[in-house]
């Protein structure tokens, strides 16, 4: 494997990596998108002794929230897919109020993709990663953005972007940033199954890491042993104040988003803190009791025996009602 070089990707390979048209993407079908993003399918197979070629009936939690809410959005429950694999420990809470629904507890996928994979924080990881907040700083000042990172202390040192497939094909923020001298990654597009690899593949490197909010990369930097912690402007979204979720929205001020954002804001950039930690495992499934793999092997044949078997009766109709209209 080539030695990381800091250096960060060129223009072309940015833009590369985020091309709908590059990307490599499952053989099988999905019942419901929420499965298909972030590698979480390929974590989910290799733990459930589960071929990645079978249709996918089953909706997966897709990425950690960015906070505690009331109620779970439509979006988590509007689908025809077997069940639910979730792990966030508020999401597995607000379930109850959703008896018909099944659900069962898991792991974090991305979580999960790390300790199957054995990936460590490199004994060379030096410097930081920078994440901005996917598809919503719209607002912000790049050249404020440069000057901050620039004016980090060299323990922090170097400093590079690492930027989510939208703000690249859509935002084309890595270009002002590439201009100015300032490494920039990218995992890719969501949608393709290297994106765990490609991930962890960048943060391994890094010794710490940073954003200007704890979207879901915070955790994964914790969860790993890499202090995260914020740095320059929060964000603001096209909706003032308001964060999207699902087909609802959470208010910037709702506490608990508040709280997570405190909670890695005005500490020490170099440590990992207990409170830290434990929302981390709470927010990623590790505090919870998730399902065994046999277990998961069960759900996941059996999901995909259900589809088999109302498309067979599906069919089964079809061809009776045909028989009777003649």
């Amino acid at each position: 494997m080539a030695e990381f070089d800091y250096k960060g990707f060129t223009q072309d390979e940015l833009e590369a990596l985020c091309n709908q048209e590059k990307i490599l993407q499952y053989e099988c079908k999905f019942t419901y998108w929420f499965s298909s993003v972030y590698s979480n399918y390929s974590s989910i197979c290799k733990y459930g002794f589960f071929p990645e070629s079978l249709h996918c009936n089953v909706s997966i939690e897709h990425s950690v929230p960015g906070a505690d809410i009331d109620e779970l959005p439509d979006v988590y429950l509007d689908h025809s897919a077997y069940c639910n694999l979730y792990f966030s420990k508020r999401s597995l809470e607000l379930f109850k109020d959703h008896p018909k629904e099944r659900v069962y507890p898991i792991i974090s996928p991305m979580v999960l993709y790390r300790h199957q994979n054995k990936i460590e924080q490199t004994a060379e990881a030096r410097g930081t990663v920078y994440y901005l907040s996917h598809s919503g700083p719209r607002y912000i000042n790049s050249a404020d953005y440069i000057d901050k990172l620039k004016s980090l202390p060299e323990e922090y040192q170097p400093v590079c972007l690492c930027l989510g497939h939208e703000d690249i094909l859509k935002g084309g923020k890595h270009r002002i940033f590439l201009e100015a001298g300032i490494p920039v990654y990218t995992a890719g597009n969501i949608w393709d199954k290297r994106f765990g690899q490609r991930f962890y593949d960048i943060l391994k490197n890094f010794k710490y890491a940073m954003g200007n909010e704890p979207g879901s990369f915070a955790y994964y930097a914790v969860e790993m042993g890499i202090p995260f912690s914020t740095y320059g402007l929060r964000d603001q979204y096209e909706a003032p104040d308001k964060i999207k979720e699902g087909e609802k929205t959470v208010d910037m001020s709702y506490p608990d988003f508040i709280n997570r954002y405190n909670l890695f804001t005005g500490k020490p950039r170099d440590i990992i803190t207990p409170e830290q930690l434990e929302l981390t495992r709470d927010v990623t499934g590790l505090n919870g009791k998730c399902i065994g793999r046999l277990k998961m092997a069960q759900v996941l044949y059996t999901a995909y025996l259900a589809r088999k078997s109302n498309s067979f009766i599906n069919e089964i109709k079809k061809v009776w009602k045909k028989f009777l209209s003649k």
